[in-house]
């Protein structure tokens, strides 16, 4: 079985209620989609949910939850895809997460890490210190991370008390939006909060 390198995600859930909340501060702080490096689909067919994370460089994640588990892969260009033998892992996924391999979307033939949930613990196999998403889903104060990485993309000073909030899952409103991008309105956000499936305070004057 694949070795967990020294990076430890938290649960499925938790790692779920995080990239939610990754999607939702960068929908506010990045409204082009394409300036976006992290985001969210609460709709992916036959599953709980999809994080997916694309930065310029080169680097991306997928992490696909189903039935209360999840399953990801990484790649990093600067970082070959040296111990990943997919094959012989791929009759160890659980069946659960069968449906991952023939997704096109998941660009399977560029992997520098895989991992999945079984019996409530993470299996891992390759690099995945250098990944922004797993570091994130990872940081023991994922709240300062996000700040500090945010603001390493020239964002200026960026809310931490925002910032907390929406990883606690609070109800977005315009006065936490304006915390965080005084321009930008709740109404604009309101596609992206249901995609992301993110509880906020325009979802229920609809």
């Amino acid at each position: 079985m694949p070795m967990m390198p020294d990076l430890l995600l938290p649960s499925a859930a938790e790692c779920q209620r995080r990239a939610q909340a990754l999607a939702v501060l960068d929908a506010v702080l990045f409204p082009a989609w394409d300036a976006r490096t992290f985001r969210y689909d609460a709709h992916w067919p036959a599953s709980d949910g999809l994080a997916s994370m694309q930065d310029g460089p080169g680097a991306e994640a997928f992490m696909l939850f189903a039935r209360g588990g999840a399953i990801f892969k990484t790649f990093d260009h600067e970082r070959p895809a040296r111990d990943v033998d997919l094959p012989g892992l791929r009759p160890r996924v659980p069946v659960a997460y069968q449906g991952f391999w023939s997704e096109p979307a998941f660009t399977l033939d560029n992997v520098t890490c895989l991992g999945w949930v079984e019996h409530g613990a993470w299996q891992v196999t390759g690099p995945v210190n250098d990944n922004p998403l797993l570091l994130l889903l990872a940081a023991p104060d994922p709240a300062r991370a996000y700040v500090a990485w945010a603001e390493d993309q020239g964002e200026g000073q960026v809310s931490l008390v925002a910032v907390q909030a929406v990883f606690d899952h609070a109800p977005l409103t315009g006065a936490l939006v304006a915390l965080l991008r005084p321009h930008v309105t709740l109404e604009a956000l309101r596609a992206d909060l249901d995609e992301i499936g993110y509880p906020n305070s325009a979802a229920r004057r609809s």
